[in-house]
């Protein structure tokens, strides 16, 4: 199968090209290294996928906002599938910038749909948030919710993105899922995130700051069962669908938290602070219809899936303080 995956150097974009490469499958990856963080953690991303992926990786730096970047796709080998990670994907950025967020979410999204119909690519897979059910919604969450009250302008944009997908399906044929994802976490996510913010505040002795008093409820999905559920859906799905992807259990940040220091065998120093706007008092998912219909069934517990990132981080902490010019260069 050849994948054309936008967003393939950040975190979930890199972790299922790697998947991909290692299935066998051919990659063609597209970022544009916007410098949410820096851009040489992409870049050892890129690195790594041109490793293991030898002749069957190909990567273009290119913007989806810029016809230049699909036109520049348009001339690749017949593209079996496009999964459709890039984008902005910040709730408080897009507080501060909701006219950026909706730029690039809105306009990137049917960009790559209208690819997807020029060049008869036949599976679309598009990633989509559980920010859109917003914060009045019955939990656990249900795809039949009608999600018509999102919270914030990054929750607009990827209901708006859902809405072009299910008009692109009606009036192409292009067979599209809208995979919505849960707190999504694991190796090579992005350093300004939660939990690698805690790990990092942990281990040099710094405070935990902790939103919502640490009694926001989450759903902490680990990002190789994230990874499971995109082929799933990619090999499963039909027509127009959408599914949650999520790990199936209610977690507090203050529990996330006492993970993390179990895994690190240090303990926090917590500041407790009160929730900020846009941000979801309650948010987890019902996964029943992706068990059914798809076969979903995470596999890390929320103890497996902080072990592991915590593992990871170790061994790439100087990479990582490195970029963040938390260490002085040589």
């Amino acid at each position: 199968m050849h994948l054309l995956v936008t967003g393939s150097a950040g975190f979930i974009g890199s972790n299922l090209t790697l998947r991909a490469l290692a299935r066998g499958d051919t990659v063609t990856g597209v970022d544009n290294f916007h410098p949410f963080y820096p851009r040489s953690l992409k870049e050892l991303n890129v690195q790594e996928a041109a490793q293991v992926g030898g002749e069957r990786f190909r990567f273009l730096e290119g913007d989806v906002l810029d016809g230049s970047t699909w036109e520049a796709l348009a001339s690749l080998p017949r593209v079996d599938a496009l999964v459709h990670l890039a984008g902005h994907s910040d709730l408080m950025g897009s507080l501060q910038n909701p006219v950026e967020y909706i730029n690039v979410n809105v306009d990137g999204t049917v960009r790559a749909l209208d690819f997807c119909r020029l060049h008869s690519v036949a599976r679309f897979v598009f990633a989509s948030s559980c920010m859109v059910y917003g914060d009045d919604a019955e939990v656990p969450l249900v795809e039949t919710n009608p999600a018509i009250r999102p919270m914030s302008p990054y929750a607009v944009s990827k209901r708006t993105g859902e809405m072009l997908c299910h008009a692109y399906y009606h009036l192409y044929g292009i067979a599209t899922t809208c995979l919505r994802f849960f707190s999504v976490y694991g190796p090579r996510q992005r350093p300004d995130m939660a939990i690698p913010q805690f790990v990092m505040a942990i281990r040099g002795g710094r405070e935990v700051r902790l939103f919502g008093k640490g009694e926001m409820i989450r759903d902490y999905s680990h990002v190789e069962d994230i990874v499971d559920g995109i082929f799933l859906a990619l090999e499963g799905a039909t027509g127009l669908a959408v599914y949650n992807l999520g790990s199936a259990g209610p977690v507090s940040t203050m529990e996330l938290v006492r993970e993390i220091e179990k895994a690190l065998g240090q303990e926090a120093h917590l500041q407790l602070l009160p929730g900020r706007p846009g941000e979801l008092s309650v948010n987890y998912a019902s996964i029943e219809k992706a068990t059914r219909e798809l076969g979903y069934s995470p596999k890390l517990s929320l103890r497996e899936g902080v072990a592991d990132y915590v593992r990871w981080f170790a061994a790439n902490e100087h990479h990582i303080r490195l970029a963040l010019g938390d260490l002085e260069r040589p």
